[in-house]
């Protein structure tokens, strides 16, 4: 019974006041540390998507077609280039490419003819009489204009290209075509932002003996058949931890999941991300995974976010108690008015009490005399109209006495 009395009882002013208010500290914690969380996810995330910021793709762009631009201003390889002469072309295109690839890191160097058909080229003058179908020649017969994009050959490189046409009178007579391998490149910046890298490509856009060839050519071993959908082009480390190796067989192309999955493994913590590799159609061509150590910055995280926890808890423990002897020393000054103010009702009442008595008695009492008045008025009336018969009476009387003593004389 008393258990029942104490759950339906109504809840105090001061629980009233600091249930919400500690409901409302619990909540700002949790906001406050997802906040923070989410936070550091964000800022992981900026680092890993640093490495291939459009910006600095398009500007890297720019600089092949100014080189390509600056290279078609060359009598010497103009002519040759308009006659068909390989030979001179590559006396005069093998010391440029020297120092440009040194310079400015180009890889390829090719020239077309109007057909788009290598004429030389320069990177590999053994190579040459095929026809270019890649969509930055074909987009840059189509303008007439320098062409910028990035493409993955058949044997897995995957190039960033500048395609430039070449006139002469207003007549096209060639084109000049820049190359920058970025696989290599996207490693070093993957280690020049202090992650590790792995760049994958999907089987579907390559032909295995010419990516086998071309891998063997860069001192390394080509393993076709590792994962199902995907190959190993390039990396910064020689091994593949095995969390990394179940998530590369996960892979499939079209389907980019969320940055920043995380996952522990012996005592470490790491963070793993991945962005999809696209040419200039945009289509997905491969992805680019980085994987990052942050055992350090996770313990540093938890600490912060331990500080803040205990910090907003011990806070809200502080408040919670000022607020509840506040208010309970508020509700006892209440409760004690509240007497005063009950005591005087109370009293109030008595005396209300007293007063109707009173008036009660009056009123009584007016009754009780009104009834005498009324009564000796009664019998006033009644003795006057008794007072009156009796001098009715005794008038009458008086008029019959002399009329006799009349009779009675004429009679003797």
């Amino acid at each position: 019974m008393s258990i029942l009395v104490r759950l339906t009882k109504p809840m105090s002013l001061r629980w009233r006041i600091l249930l919400p208010l500690m409901a409302g500290l619990i909540l700002l914690v949790a906001v406050f540390a997802a906040v923070l969380f989410a936070v550091e996810r964000a800022h992981f995330k900026e680092d890993l998507e640093m490495p291939l910021q459009r910006d600095s793709m398009a500007l890297r762009g720019d600089k092949l077609a100014a080189l390509g631009e600056a290279l078609a201003q060359d009598p010497d390889l103009r002519r040759a280039l308009a006659t068909g002469d390989r030979q001179h072309l590559l006396k005069h295109a093998a010391p440029i490419f020297q120092g440009i690839r040194q310079d400015f890191n180009i890889t390829h160097f090719y020239f077309h003819d109007a057909e788009r058909q290598v004429l030389l080229r320069v990177h590999d003058p053994a190579s040459f009489g095929d026809r270019i179908e890649r969509f930055t020649a074909r987009e840059a017969e189509r303008t007439g204009r320098a062409t910028v994009g990035m493409e993955l050959g058949k044997a897995g490189t995957y190039t960033l290209r500048a395609v430039v046409p070449v006139k002469e009178g207003g007549r096209l007579i060639g084109y000049i075509e820049l190359g920058e391998e970025v696989l290599d490149s996207l490693i070093d910046l993957s280690k020049a932002f202090k992650v590790d890298g792995y760049v994958l490509l999907y089987k579907t856009h390559l032909i295995r003996k010419d990516w086998e060839q071309f891998m063997r050519a860069l001192g390394r071993t080509p393993d076709w058949d590792h994962y199902p959908d995907m190959v190993l082009a390039a990396q910064t480390r020689p091994e593949v931890p095995a969390f990394l190796v179940s998530l590369f067989g996960e892979l499939k192309q079209g389907t980019l999941q969320q940055m920043g999955k995380t996952v522990k493994s012996g005592g470490e913590t790491y963070n793993i991300g991945h962005l999809p590799l696209q040419d200039t159609e945009d289509r997905e061509v491969g992805r680019l995974v980085m994987l990052r150590n942050v055992t350090a910055i996770s313990s540093q995280t938890s600490r912060e976010l331990l500080w803040v926890v205990f910090t907003a808890v011990l806070g809200g423990a502080v408040l919670s108690v000022f607020f509840f002897f506040h208010l309970r020393r508020t509700e006892g000054e209440l409760s004690l008015a509240n007497a005063q103010v009950a005591e005087a009702a109370v009293a109030r009442e008595a005396e209300q009490r007293r007063h109707i008595e009173e008036l009660s008695g009056r009123i009584n009492e007016l009754e009780r005399f009104e009834r005498l008045t009324v009564g000796r008025e009664l019998r006033i009336q009644a003795l006057r109209e008794e007072n009156r018969h009796l001098r009715a009476a005794l008038g009458m009387e008086a008029d019959a006495t002399p009329t006799g003593g009349e009779g009675d004389g004429h009679g003797g």
